[in-house]
């Protein structure tokens, strides 16, 4: 990407505006290049390309904010530019891309315009026209990136572990969760199906110093009756038909960790039945 940066006129930037954008001309039409250089350069610090040889890696080291493509190309296809077009913006949502041609069919701006071009001007340009639809479609994203910021932002700052929420009755949760983190109580967590009683299971466990130990779920509701025993307390090789080799239970792979026994209501009737009692450490 052969480029030269142009001296920006300071005096000609707008009051509001403290750092301005790189904008990136590739044309080899030298007319046009003594036309707008001018036109933009109290707007934009200018660079420019007369080929699309490493354009996308070039944009991305010069932090280009913009791109004014000339598509036409001399040789066999006169409109290469287009796939280099449709790099760039496949390459970056954000970046500002603007178009030229000589060419005069509709089907050539719209060509444009699919391949990601902001919008398309046909040569020769008003180079006027051409810097009110830069200057406007960088202010546009340039507003569009803060909000997206900001919202990105808030969402941080509303985060907790894998919940996002910051209203008081969340943080009445953030608090508990951080208050039981530090022992080693057993938990019950209650709530209707869908309020993330899983999701505070592991916040508990993700703060707490059983961290990196094991993490031991089950799903209470899908053990046959037959089998909550062996499940939760292992089995010796020859105990039932089928057992062929001794296997722990899940309360001793949990040793030392967390054991998470999900919709607890289920397994309860059965432990009683069983005449067998859990202790579980985080349980719902």
């Amino acid at each position: 990407m052969t480029t030269r940066r142009n001296p920006v006129e300071t005096q000609a930037v707008p009051a509001s505006q403290t750092e301005l954008p790189v904008v990136c001309i590739v044309t080899a039409d030298e007319e046009f290049l003594e036309v707008v250089v001018p036109e933009l350069t109290p707007w934009c610090e200018i660079i420019v390309s007369d080929g699309y040889e490493g354009l996308a890696r070039g944009t991305r080291e010069a932090n280009v904010a913009a791109v004014v493509l000339d598509i036409d190309t001399e040789g066999e296809d006169p409109l290469g530019g287009l796939p280099v077009l449709n790099e760039l913006r496949r390459l970056n949502e954000n970046l500002t891309l603007i178009s030229m041609s000589r060419a005069r069919a509709r089907s050539v701006e719209k060509q444009a315009l699919n391949a990601g071009a902001d919008a398309h001007f046909r040569n020769p340009v008003d180079v006027t026209d051409l810097r009110m639809a830069l200057v406007e479609t960088l202010r546009r994203r340039s507003e569009d990136a803060d909000r997206e910021r900001m919202r990105q932002q808030s969402i941080e700052a509303s985060r907790f572990q894998d919940f996002v929420g910051a209203s008081e009755p969340m943080r009445l949760v953030y608090d508990a969760i951080q208050q039981v983190a530090s022992s080693s109580i057993n938990v019950l967590i209650r709530g209707e199906s869908g309020t993330g009683k899983e999701l505070a299971a592991r916040a508990i466990v993700a703060l707490s110093r059983r961290a990196n130990k094991p993490y031991i779920r089950v799903n209470c509701a899908a053990l046959p009756e037959n089998l909550i025993e062996s499940e939760l307390f292992g089995s010796e090789r020859g105990a039932f038909t089928g057992a062929t080799e001794s296997r722990p239970g899940q309360i001793e792979l949990a040793d030392g960790g967390t054991l998470f026994l999900d919709e607890i209501a289920t397994l309860t009737v059965a432990i009683f039945s069983c005449r067998r009692t859990a202790a579980p450490t985080a349980c719902l």
